[in-house]
């Protein structure tokens, strides 16, 4: 296992690349709660032919087949006070919790599990199409904003530009369930994701 150093950083920490490939990161500090992300460089920009693939992907693998939004694997953990969300980017998707420090291994593993063990079924992809397509229409207008900025401002370097992707709510739902099944065998490996830990928890506790 390869691990480094960095306390050059803002906060001091530590990067290990796991046997199976998974990189992580923590950032111990003297806190009695803690943060645990799982990251995967995949997002809107990567939809290719199917606009809002990896934004259902997210809605799917975090919410499981559980028809009150909570999954199982998370269910232990909300009750102990446990909070936690996951979002899609341009070029980034994640997943997180956070919580009281004795709970910290027990939310990596429930993490881990969710993104790297799900089951997409047809059930749980179904009931998240609508939630997508309407997420996607509240926050639409607010995305075209600083794509317009940039445009403006720097019309003459391409380095920082954002691609303007065109999403379709009609592709939200009638997204076939094969695809997002290829998507989740494609994309989902501990060597395509960093699991990132910040709070009261030791590099050598993950």
């Amino acid at each position: 296992m390869e691990t480094q150093r960095y306390e050059q950083l803002g906060v001091p920490s530590t990067r290990s690349v796991l046997e199976g490939g998974l990189t992580v990161w923590t950032a111990e500090r003297p806190s009695k709660e803690v943060a645990v992300q799982v990251v995967f460089p995949i997002g809107w920009n990567d939809d290719g032919e199917h606009p809002e693939l990896h934004h259902l992907m997210e809605h799917v693998l975090y919410t499981g087949p559980a028809a009150d939004g909570v999954h199982p694997r998370m269910r232990h953990l909300i009750s102990r006070g446990v909070h936690g969300n996951a979002s899609t980017s341009d070029c980034y998707t994640e997943y997180w919790l956070s919580g009281a420090q004795e709970d910290g291994v027990a939310m990596v593993h429930a993490l881990l599990n969710i993104v790297f063990d799900g089951d997409v079924q047809a059930n749980a992809v179904d009931t998240q199409r609508a939630a997508v397509a309407q997420e996607k229409h509240d926050r639409e207008p607010g995305r075209r904003v600083p794509r317009w900025r940039r445009g403006v401002l720097y019309s003459n370097n391409a380095a920082v530009q954002i691609p303007m992707v065109e999403r379709s709510v009609t592709s939200v739902r009638t997204l076939p369930l094969a695809t997002l099944t290829a998507c989740y065998e494609r994309d989902y490996h501990p060597n395509h994701a960093a699991l990132i830990i910040a709070g009261g928890m030791t590099h050598g506790a993950v």
